[in-house]
Formats: C-alpha cells, sequence, structure tokens
C-alpha cells in the first residue's frame, strides 16, 4: 500500500507490508489499470460513505493519483482479497 522505495525501516515491528502483499496489490492494481495507491485508497474510501481518507502528497502527480482513487470501484472478490492483507 506504499510507494515503491518508501524506506520502511522505521515502522514498528510487523507493521511494515510484506513482498507478498505488496505483490497482491501490484496484480489488483494491474486489473484496473491502477496503482497500488489507488487501490488502497479505494479500499478505504469503499467501507463506508463517511470515511474521509487523509493521504499525504507530496506532489502534483501524487494529489492527481489520489484523486483519482475515489472513481475507483474494487469488485467484491478484490475487497475480499484486499481485506485479507489487511
Amino acid at each position: 500500500m506504499l510507494r515503491p522505495g518508501l524506506d520502511l525501516s522505521q515502522a514498528p515491528p510487523g507493521m511494515a507490508p510484506s513482498a507478498e502483499q505488496f505483490a497482491a496489490l501490484d496484480e489488483i492494481a494491474h486489473r484496473y489499470g491502477a496503482t497500488r495507491i489507488q487501490v488502497a485508497l479505494a479500499w478505504l474510501l469503499g467501507h463506508s460513505p463517511v470515511t474521509l481518507a487523509i493521504p499525504g502528497t507530496s506532489s502534483l502527480a501524487h494529489l492527481e493519483e489520489n484523486m483519482a482513487a475515489a472513481d475507483l470501484v474494487l469488485s467484491d472478490e478484490d475487497l475480499v482479497a484486499v481485506n485479507k492483507l489487511a
């Protein structure tokens, strides 16, 4: 759910995503022509109509990527798959 190359060395023990989790998110993202960030945000937004995601962004490109996640609707199957990763 994090950007490739992000330093997770300061993540609490057991909290850093595994290579398997990244691979699963990448596979789902590929099906939608999206990024793993967009899949993660779409999953979060899909939990409740009153959920508010406040992702950090460091550039206009990241902002656009984050905003595009609002239009991404994951299938029930993919929602279950991401739930298992969380």
